[in-house]
């Protein structure tokens, strides 16, 4: 969903937010803008595709994602330009950027999982549907070696780890996107057909050629 079509799915973007202050504020203390219980910061935009997923049984939100394509404005762009070492700072059409990937904090370790898992085909899907073939990621550099020795074939690293002002080590990459990652996501979550609900009203991003 975006800002323009949230609307189609009741409080569900709002709950998300509810869900992210819960996490990064509550549980982990990051220091970042809230307001009424809500975590966001200048990256929520009109222009940011937001990926969220709900209980079926209760419409409560147990994880999310956003996805920016590099032709707006980013976080690793904007906060963190030294942690893209290897080439220059994409603006391009075909790369996409994912931040703020997070379950519920409140839900058991199962939960978690399959639901990180369900973001990560998420995400190759619809990313595969606007022809983007990359999507960056900044984490701490043990996740990044976790993800490349599962998935060598389409995880590249984009430099050394830099370390925040509070002592956080995190790395850039970025994943290759194609219907073999998607494939591989798809096999370790357990899921064979696409999951990714679309609005009635369309997603202001045509494919890129």
């Amino acid at each position: 969903m975006t800002f323009s079509t949230a609307n189609e799915f009741g409080d569900a973007l709002v709950d998300y937010h509810r869900m992210r202050y819960r996490l990064f504020i509550e549980r982990e203390g990051w220091d970042i803008p809230h307001f009424d219980n809500l975590e966001y910061d200048q990256f929520d935009t009109p222009a940011t595709v937001y990926l969220i997923k709900r209980r079926p049984e209760t419409g409560e939100v147990m994880g999310g994602m956003r996805l920016i394509p590099t032709t707006q404005p980013y976080l690793a762009e904007h906060v963190w330009p030294n942690i893209i070492q290897t080439r220059p700072i994409p603006k391009d059409p075909k790369v996409w950027e994912g931040t703020r990937m997070s379950a519920a904090p409140e839900l058991s370790v199962e939960e978690r999982r399959q639901t990180l898992s369900e973001l990560g085909i998420g995400f190759v899907e619809f990313l595969l549907s606007v022809g983007a073939d990359r999507v960056i990621f900044e984490m701490p550099p043990k996740l990044l070696e976790f993800q490349s020795r599962a998935n060598p074939e389409f995880v590249e690293r984009l430099g050394e780890p830099i370390t925040l002002d509070d002592g956080t080590l995190l790395v850039g990459g970025w994943i290759h996107l194609s219907e073999t990652t998607l494939t591989a996501y798809r096999a370790g979550a357990g899921v064979t057909d696409d999951i990714v609900t679309y609005p009635k009203a369309s997603i202001p991003y045509r494919k890129a050629a």
